[in-house]
């Protein structure tokens, strides 16, 4: 049953009747409604956006807009621990029908939320999260930071950000309607999500496979569009069987074949991407809390493709429980620090990183990005920049919400000024970094001990830089199906020298330059049981 929760705005510490006093960088939100906000339904209201750009804002300024709303309590934690509360409004017309339009320059649309840190005392995690995303080129949420007043009394600093949607502007799939229930029509778009179940009801599904922790959960899928009063029978059938499908293939013997395993039904860029951000701010609810993923029409794409990233406040060190505070350590081997917690991580991701086109193209893309998107001094430079332009706001905000020095869930640092906290996540981010560049996983230079892609000893190739040609040898112990590929450091497959059955022996392969060009390759060997070499080589 959905949680009902009362907010008397009246009863906020910070009184607020001297509006001609009041002046912001930062645009200013005036929302007035026509009782109290609570969670569902949405209260209507009225919404003034002031925003004289490059100039202070005041609330004796002509707003730049004004929208009729409909506005209530949202989230799940944070609505019960933290008396800040965030909100989500639809923008509507005089008959309180959904109205389009565009909000500080955003895209059009009528969904909203007024997102509101709190317990993350840099006010900056879940934007910088996003940020990072959109900067990866993945659509995440477009934001603003605004301060906000609401029926007299300010509230504070909230990030104004666009809903997970379907959209245009926002997840861009096709829309569905109930009557497309074969062909291509059925195949998509849909979006689906790993949630609490709080919150909007959604149609669900389980895994048919216990989750990486020991109390043999299974990952309840909730199929975020369609919603559930607009889902076919048929259209819940066919997500379910495709993600169900998807989990077949990555559990089966051959899950990394190009073909019978799971590359062949996801995006696995996206997959690369998500993995990324969320190692890099080491989410403690990754994985497994507010993570998106959907499926366009197969006409447009049949792959699954992960995100958009939702939900970073208690991330980047900001989490005194199952590690999450450690700039060391993987975000997705949350089970080997929590077991028992009820919020599982599907077993996935300890699957696909086994997969050697999946690791070439993280490490490739974790390269890229460390010298572009990833830079320490691109992320610090955010923060720096950032934290300056809020830097009287915040200060507003913690007259507001007297939090600094105090311990509030699940601070794992708790300093005792703003400042501090900003130095606690440059530092954390700098250590995080760090550890990330030198890992088996990502560093270039290091073969994957999971992966038993340390197992060189029985295959070898000389000379090693080489010119025009070299020679692959390898040693068979059985019978056995013999698969050997070139991957760029991309994880793009470039040829294949072999795929036959060998006798057990030893066997000399030659590798001529032919079309490659100069640079470094990865040559794997995978043999009918499944077990991989690959090694490294390096043309010139």
């Amino acid at each position: 049953m959905k949680i009902r929760i009362c907010i008397n705005l009246l009863l906020i510490i910070v009184s607020f009747n001297a509006r001609s006093q009041f002046e912001s960088n930062l645009p200013i939100f005036e929302i007035t409604t026509e009782g109290i906000i609570v969670d569902n339904p949405k209260i209507k209201g009225s919404l003034k956006v002031y925003d004289k750009i490059g100039d202070i804002n005041k609330l004796t300024d002509m707003p730049v807009s004004q929208h009729t709303i409909g506005i209530e309590t949202r989230g799940s934690t944070s609505q019960i621990l933290s008396p800040k509360k965030p909100f989500g409004f639809e923008t509507r017309n005089e008959k309180g029908e959904n109205l389009n339009v565009s909000i500080l320059g955003l895209p059009e649309d009528n969904d909203w939320i007024l997102l509101a840190p709190y317990s993350d005392k840099t006010l900056l995690r879940d934007n910088l999260s996003y940020v990072l995303a959109r900067m990866q080129n993945r659509y995440a949420s477009r934001t603003k930071f605004v301060e906000v007043v609401v029926n007299g009394n300010y509230v504070g600093v909230y990030v104004f950000a666009e809903k997970i949607k379907k959209g245009k502007n926002r997840v861009p799939i096709s829309t569905m309607k109930t009557t497309d229930i074969t062909g291509d029509e059925l195949t998509g778009g849909y979006i689906l999500k790993i949630d609490k179940t709080t919150g909007t009801a959604s149609s669900s599904f389980s895994s048919n496979y216990v989750s990486n922790n020991t109390n043999g959960a299974k990952t309840l899928f909730l199929i975020d569009y369609p919603k559930i009063e607009d889902i076919a029978t048929e259209q819940r059938s066919y997500i379910r069987d495709f993600v169900r499908n998807f989990e077949d293939r990555l559990q089966s013997t051959d899950f990394k074949d190009d073909e019978k395993g799971f590359k062949k039904v996801i995006d696995l860029d996206s997959f690369v991407d998500y993995f990324l951000l969320t190692e890099l701010t080491r989410n403690v609810d990754g994985y497994r809390l507010s993570t998106y993923f959907y499926k366009d029409k197969n006409s447009k794409n049949p792959k699954m493709t992960m995100g958009p990233a939702w939900d970073y406040n208690i991330a980047f060190g900001n989490a005194d429980y199952c590690d999450g505070w450690k700039t060391s350590g993987w975000a997705y081997q949350f089970d080997t620090v929590c077991p028992n917690d009820y919020y599982t991580i599907p077993f996935w991701w300890k699957k696909i990183v086994l997969d050697p086109a999946f690791q070439l193209k993280a490490k490739a893309r974790w390269k890229e990005l460390r010298n572009t998107v990833y830079s320490t001094s691109n992320i610090l430079n955010y923060v720096d920049s950032t934290s300056k332009v809020l830097d009287d706001a915040q200060k507003r905000n913690f007259v507001a919400w007297p939090i600094i020095g105090k311990y509030i869930w699940p601070n794992k640092f708790i300093g005792t000024s703003a400042q501090d906290e900003i130095g606690y996540l440059k530092k954390w981010v700098t250590d995080r970094l760090a550890w990330m560049d030198n890992s088996e996983l990502l560093n270039p230079n290091i073969l994957n001990e999971e992966s038993a892609l340390a197992e060189t000893k029985n295959i070898q190739i000389y000379p090693n830089p080489f010119v025009e040609s070299a020679t692959l040898a390898f040693k068979l112990n059985n019978i056995s199906q013999v698969k050997i590929t070139i991957y760029d450091q991309s994880g793009r497959q470039k040829c294949v020298l072999l795929n036959e059955k060998l006798n057990k022996g030893l066997y000399e392969l030659p590798i001529h330059k032919n079309d490659l060009p100069k640079g470094i390759y990865f040559i794997t060997l995978i043999n009918s049981e499944k077990a991989m070499m690959t090694q490294k080589v390096v043309i010139n």
